[in-house]
């Protein structure tokens, strides 16, 4: 009776261990659901000052134009221009400086350049940079 036992607890357990899975499956995007699109943002800047942003993918092919003005009265506050793409790649955040008042902004527009606003003004006689957008 006791060798039936142990033959039975030893088919169970290869069994069990036959029946486990050996094998792990990567998911993309993580929690977020995001996937990596595969794109740089470049900054071309001029020297009066005028900048033009660019996508392009990681091997520097299909250079796009993202094409978008700053309001009168702003300017690009350090050169080159800063600017960051939002996870998802579909909207372009823009370091800006307001001259009359000596403020900073963040402007936010589409990737395709429309829908420019102001996402962000900062307080009166300061500056503060775009640090990344997630």
């Amino acid at each position: 009776m006791g060798s039936a036992v142990l033959t039975a607890f030893s088919l169970s357990i290869i069994a069990f261990q036959m029946s486990c899975s050996k094998s792990a499956n990567a998911q993309t995007g993580g929690a977020t659901g995001l996937t990596q699109l595969g794109k740089i943002l470049i900054v071309e800047q001029n020297g009066s000052g005028l900048a033009s942003f660019y996508t392009v993918n990681y091997d520097g092919s299909n250079k796009t134009l993202i094409p978008f003005s700053l309001p009168t009265g702003y300017e690009y506050p350090v050169s080159p221009a800063t600017g960051q793409l939002s996870p998802d790649g579909k909207t372009l955040f823009i370091d800006a400086y307001q001259t009359a008042t000596k403020t900073g902004a963040i402007f936010s527009c589409s990737i395709d350049g429309s829908n420019l606003k102001a996402t962000y003004n900062c307080p009166t006689n300061s500056q503060e940079r775009i640090q990344g957008a997630y």
